[in-house]
């Protein structure tokens, strides 16, 4: 029976219709956003309307009003009832957490000096971001069910690893464990406040790859090093601190998933660099594709629950912030290198190798360059 090509297969074939399906929402939401403003009072009564960017006065099909402020410790929360016929809901928004009904989303954006009225933004986006989290859902299962099925190839097998290397992996990956869990206890969250945590994570990931990639010493010494450096720089730079907006489940997986991606991507550009001197490494496809299939798979994940995130704290799952935008050209940069096999100029192993170094210049701009050059909602 002949086999089918790659393209075929039901995993890719979900990743290209996520894709699509995701391009389809981009663009109903594009075209059927709207977006704008209320002013709501303290006992003023329930308002009907709000106002466009534009100015111009649109309906609720519902009424709202603000019943209560509750001033926490971190936060204000600004307690909404909305009232459709004889139902009333009770829904909650602040600074950092958006409020939701019937696919209207309220996002608090100031309040008056004497603290009576709140100026919230409002957006309704309901049909495009429901086409475009179907897409997400096909492009994550599709891209981890290729990632599963991908065999890490390799024509020297795996070699019995020396004590030493395995020792200073364990050591190093139990420090920087214990570490990680005093941030936990300090931050009463999951650790990502900044570089700090962040450096962390990803030697966390290279001392444990250090202890799977066993297909040659020099590999093994190459990412021990990297493990070791990230621990030692994210061990010296100071700790930061998590705001409000920042306490969430969906931040936590987002910085792992990224950092992992993060690592695996510099392990291979790393890798890839190396083999260029004679006699170091000996450069293997099969490796460097299971590689780049993992670290692209965890940076689509990680940047769809991004996405999900800032739906749920800002109300909008997509803002072209300089990192999110760094992040999806990211995305696309080792997406073509995914497709070597139907480009002519990167079938060859020398141009594949030129090229994953190159694609590691795109993961260092967007996550040290966006912050000192472009700024944004990330820096």
């Amino acid at each position: 029976m002949k086999r089918l090509p790659r393209w075929c297969t039901p995993a890719w074939l979900m990743v290209h219709i996520g894709l699509l399906v995701i391009l389809c929402g981009a663009i109903v939401s594009w075209c059927a956003d709207r977006s704008g403003y209320i002013v709501l009072g303290e006992g003023v009564g329930l308002a009907a309307t709000w106002r466009g960017d534009d100015g111009a006065v649109l309906p609720l099909p519902f009424k709202l009003g603000l019943m209560d402020i509750v001033d926490g410790q971190e936060d204000i929360e600004f307690k909404l009832v909305a009232q459709c016929g004889e139902d009333s809901t009770v829904m909650s928004t602040s600074f950092f957490r958006a409020g939701e009904f019937k696919g209207y989303s309220f996002i608090l954006r100031g309040i008056d000096s004497d603290g009576l009225y709140a100026t919230l933004g409002v957006g309704y986006n309901y049909l495009g971001r429901n086409i475009v989290y179907c897409g997400y859902a096909a492009l994550v299962l599709g891209m981890l069910g290729y990632a599963f099925r991908r065999r890490w190839q390799s024509s020297g097998g795996r070699i019995r690893a020396k004590s030493t290397e395995v020792f200073v992996a364990i050591g190093i990956l139990f420090s920087v464990a214990f570490a990680l869990v005093l941030r936990f206890k300090e931050l009463e969250s999951f650790p990502a406040a900044g570089a700090h945590d962040c450096l962390l994570l990803m030697s966390a990931v290279c001392c444990i790859a250090c202890l799977l990639l066993r297909h040659s010493r020099s590999l093994m010494r190459i990412v021990l090093a990297l493990g070791a450096v990230f621990a030692i720089i994210g061990l010296v730079l100071p700790a930061g601190n998590l705001g409000p907006g920042l306490r969430h489940p969906l931040l936590g997986l987002h910085v792992c998933l990224v950092m992992l991606a993060y690592s695996l991507l510099a392990i291979l550009g790393v890798y890839a660099s190396v083999s260029f001197i004679p006699g170091v490494l000996r450069f293997n496809v099969g490796l460097c594709t299971g590689l780049l299939v993992w670290g692209e798979a965890a940076l689509i994940c990680g940047v769809v629950c991004g996405s999900v995130w800032a739906a749920d704290a800002w109300g909008r799952y997509w803002s072209w912030d300089p990192k999110e935008t760094c992040a999806l050209v990211t995305i696309l940069v080792y997406a073509l290198a995914l497709h070597r096999r139907h480009l002519k100029f990167m079938q060859s192993r020398r141009a594949f190798r030129v090229y994953l170094v190159i694609a590691f210049g795109a993961v260092l701009f967007t996550w040290f360059g966006v912050s000192h050059f472009l700024g944004g909602l990330h820096s």
